[in-house]
């Protein structure tokens, strides 16, 4: 009967934890309508709840998932390349086979991938940290203000799940089925090749495997096959195997060398630069960036402090999807996405859910108050991250 009641646990709390986190998200979006929409944006007509969550980058998914990756109007290499394809092919998949329009293919893969991440973050977390910080962390990670993304047409929530669910694996050794995952997870979005790390230190922490050196070459080999096998598919077809990092150019609105990215002085200069905008152009349109700035600090803080503290696979991955993510963009495009990238770092949150009670309990209302505001904007095409 005790073991029947912790089953039931393990998906009745995240359960919850969804469908309140959804109806804030859901809330901010029906009360979008008393934001003034985004002047440098064409206005579009009202939606249903998926059209709204389809903005920024959905389109290029939504795309992907409709057309492939078409070549440009000079035949060169597409913009849409810098846009991984696991996300839109299943898109595709379940809009193919349901009859679902693609928008509501995309939400219902993105909510679907949402829920069942926080299931195996549960059970991971309360496994090896204990109920309490499992909670908490479930808490953190629905009500954060960047899981807008969650619920939109962006890969946050499926690459979640394939996290989640490859440390389930990895600390049941169950590698095979974990290196599969981490392919999956690669092909979803490069930062993801930072997940080869934990399976390579669970690998060598296992005897068997240890003393196997091919089985153990083989699972890595395994594990990088979906960034892989993209690479291979853009030389086929661009003849350019980093093709997805060619075009980041396109978007550039920063030039930092990489001395002052590697000195962290893009932090300090993206702060003061959202600092005077604020003041100048209003902090309505600054806010969302320190936000993000905070976001990173925090979690990149609490990841290395988690590390030297448990000396645990998860936090190495955490650190290094962090700094994957702040090198792959910072140079080129500063900060602005800087806390939806981060928010896949669930480690930081293991750690911060250690805080007292009463110092969680503000946390959380803080980040409650916000997310439905970051619905909002986002609705109304502002850019939150």
């Amino acid at each position: 009967m005790i073991r029947l009641k912790e089953k039931i646990s393990f998906f009745s709390i995240p359960l919850s934890v969804f469908v309140v986190s959804r109806f804030v998200v859901f809330l901010g979006l029906i009360f979008s309508g008393n934001i003034p929409h985004n002047p440098g944006l064409p206005a579009e007509g009202a939606g249903s709840i998926a059209d709204l969550l389809m903005r920024w980058d959905s389109g290029w998914y939504k795309g992907i998932a409709t057309s492939g990756y078409a070549p440009g109007p000079d035949g060169g290499i597409p913009l849409s390349v810098q846009f991984f394809p696991m996300y839109p092919l299943v898109a595709a998949a379940l809009h193919k086979i349901s009859g679902l329009s693609m928008p509501w293919s995309l939400f219902a893969i993105s909510n679907s991938c949402f829920l069942a991440a926080l299931v195996f973050l549960y059970i991971f977390v309360k496994e090896n940290y204990g109920e309490e910080r499992a909670l908490w962390t479930v808490l953190f990670i629905s009500f954060i203000p960047t899981s807008v993304f969650f619920s939109a047409g962006y890969t946050e929530a499926i690459a979640l799940l394939f996290i989640t669910l490859s440390f389930y694996l990895i600390y049941r050794k169950r590698f095979f089925p974990a290196a599969l995952v981490i392919a999956m997870a690669t092909a979803t979005r490069f930062t993801m090749i930072a997940l080869t790390a934990p399976l390579l230190w669970a690998l060598i922490a296992d005897e068997r495997t240890r003393r196997n050196v091919p089985l153990t070459l083989g699972l890595m080999a395994l594990s990088a096959s979906g960034v892989s096998l993209y690479m291979l598919f853009l030389w086929h077809g661009f003849s350019d195997f980093f093709a997805f990092g060619s075009v980041i150019g396109h978007w550039q609105t920063r030039s930092y060398t990489f001395a002052e990215t590697a000195a962290f002085v893009v932090v300090y200069r993206e702060f003061v630069s959202a600092l005077y905008w604020g003041f100048t152009k209003g902090f309505s349109s600054s806010i969302t960036n320190f936000i993000g700035i905070f976001i990173f600090l925090a979690f990149l803080i609490s990841s290395l402090w988690g590390l030297a503290r448990y000396r645990r696979p998860e936090f190495l991955f955490a650190v290094l999807l962090l700094l994957l993510s702040y090198f792959g963009v910072a140079s080129k495009m500063g900060l602005v996405s800087i806390g939806r990238y981060s928010t896949l770092a669930f480690p930081a949150l293991v750690v911060i859910s250690g805080l007292n009670a009463r110092a969680r309990s503000l946390l959380l209302a803080v980040l409650a108050a916000l997310l439905p505001l970051y619905a909002a904007l986002f609705a109304r095409w502002y850019w939150i991250g």
